[in-house]
C-alpha cells in the first residue's frame, strides 16, 4: 500500500502554479507526460513572473511621474512682482523676485545653504548673509 500526499505550507491560497502542478501530477500518470506537463507548468510560472514585474516597474514609473508633477510646483521658480510707493508722484516701483523664489525651493529640498559651510560642501553656493541670497 503506498499513500502520496503533498502539503502546501504558508498562510492564504495556492498559488495557480502550485495548483497547476498538484493538478498534473494527479492527473497524468504516464512519466513522460507528467515531465512535460509539468515542464510546460514551470515555463508558464517564469512567462507570468516576467510579466508581473513589468507589471510593477511600470506601475513604479507612473508613481515616479506623479511623483515628478507634484515636486514641479515646488522646484519651479515663481515669478514674484513687487510694486512699491516711488518718489515721482502716480509712479510706482516695480521689482521682480524671481531668484529669491527659487533660493527658498532650493532650501526647502536640499536644506539651507550655511549648512554647506560647515561640512565644506558646495563653497561655491554658500551665502555669507541670509537676506542676500
Amino acid at each position: 500500500m503506498k499513500i502520496n500526499f503533498q502539503k502546501q505550507f504558508g498562510k492564504g491560497t495556492d498559488p495557480w502554479y502550485a495548483k497547476a502542478e498538484r493538478w498534473v501530477k494527479k492527473k497524468f500518470k504516464n512519466p513522460y507526460i507528467q515531465h512535460l506537463a509539468l515542464g510546460v507548468v514551470a515555463w508558464l510560472k517564469k512567462i507570468w513572473i516576467e510579466g508581473k514585474i513589468q507589471m510593477e516597474m511600470a506601475s513604479v514609473d507612473e508613481q515616479v511621474k506623479e511623483i515628478h508633477k507634484s515636486w514641479d510646483g515646488y522646484t519651479q521658480p515663481r515669478v514674484k512682482i513687487v510694486e512699491t510707493e516711488s518718489e515721482v508722484e502716480g509712479l510706482k516701483d516695480m521689482s521682480i523676485e524671481a531668484y529669491r523664489e527659487a533660493a527658498k525651493a532650493d532650501a526647502w529640498l536640499f536644506g539651507d545653504y550655511d549648512a554647506y559651510e560647515s561640512f565644506d560642501i558646495n563653497t561655491k553656493k554658500v551665502s555669507s548673509e541670509d537676506e542676500s541670497v
